[in-house]
C-alpha cells in the first residue's frame, strides 16, 4: 500500500486525487469540501488508492500474507477479528443475517455462502471492501458521491450483481438497488418543491457563535 496516507485533504500532498461530490436540493451534482478528519483520522483518515485498497483485501484472503510474499500478520490474529460478536439487522442486499466482530461485519447468505464486509463514509465519498473467504474472491467498490442521496447505494449494487452473477443469489437484487436510487431521487425533487427562500428576519437572532455551557451541581 505504497500510495496510502493518513490524510483529510490530499491537495499539496498528491497529484491524481478525486474529489467528493453531492447532489444538492435541485438534484444537480456539487463539488463537497475535503472534511478535516481531526481525532477521528485513525478510524476513517485513509486516503489510500483502488489499488491499494485491493492488496489489503488480497492480504485478508491470504491469511496475513501481502501481495508481495511478507506475512505481514498472523492467520489466527487475523481470523479473530472477523469473529462475530454482535448480530445487527441484515442490511446488505439478499443477506439472511448479519454480525459485527472487530471492525468486520459477518454476513450470511443463502447455500452457507459467507461474506466479510467493511464500509465506510465521508463527506463526499463512500467506500467498501469485503471478501468471500471461502472462494477467495473480493471486491472494492469507492464512490466519490456523498452517502445522501445515493452514495451508499453503489457499492450495493456491485455487490448485487456479483452475488447474482457468481453465486445466483437475489438475481432481483441489482434492480431493486436502481429502483431505490430512483425513489431517493423522486424524494429530493419533492423537498425541493417544498423549498423556500429563508427569511432572514427570522433566521438573523439565530446566528452567531455557540458555546456549550455545562453547569456543574454541588450534590451532597
Amino acid at each position: 500500500m505504497t500510495d496510502a496516507r493518513i490524510l483529510g485533504d490530499p491537495r499539496g500532498q498528491v497529484e491524481d486525487y478525486a474529489t467528493g461530490k453531492a447532489f444538492d436540493l435541485r438534484g444537480t451534482v456539487v463539488s463537497v469540501p475535503f472534511a478535516p478528519m481531526g481525532a477521528y483520522g485513525p478510524s476513517g483518515g485513509a486516503m489510500v488508492s483502488v489499488s491499494d485498497m485491493a492488496a489489503w483485501v488480497q492480504l485478508q484472503l491470504r491469511r496475513g500474507r501481502s501481495v508481495s510474499g511478507h506475512q505481514v500478520v498472523s492467520a489466527a490474529n487475523l481470523a479473530e477479528c472477523y469473529v462475530p460478536h454482535v448480530d445487527v439487522p441484515a442490511g446488505l442486499p439478499g443477506s439472511l443475517s448479519m454480525s459485527y466482530g472487530m471492525g468486520w461485519n459477518e454476513v450470511k447468505y443463502a447455500g452457507c455462502t459467507r461474506l466479510i464486509a467493511h464500509g465506510g463514509a465521508i463527506d463526499g465519498f463512500n467506500t467498501f471492501m469485503a471478501f468471500f473467504p471461502e472462494h477467495d474472491l473480493g471486491l472494492v467498490v469507492t464512490t466519490s458521491l456523498n452517502t445522501m442521496v445515493s452514495g451508499d447505494l453503489w457499492p450495493f449494487y456491485s455487490l448485487s450483481l456479483l452475488l447474482a452473477q457468481r453465486f445466483g443469489i437475489n438475481p432481483a437484487g441489482p434492480q431493486q438497488v436502481l429502483d431505490s436510487n430512483a425513489t431517493r431521487m423522486a424524494t429530493l425533487v419533492g423537498l425541493a418543491r417544498q423549498a423556500r427562500p429563508a427569511d432572514l428576519k427570522l433566521t438573523e437572532p439565530c446566528l452567531g457563535y455557540y458555546e456549550l455551557l455545562v453547569r456543574r451541581s454541588s450534590g451532597p
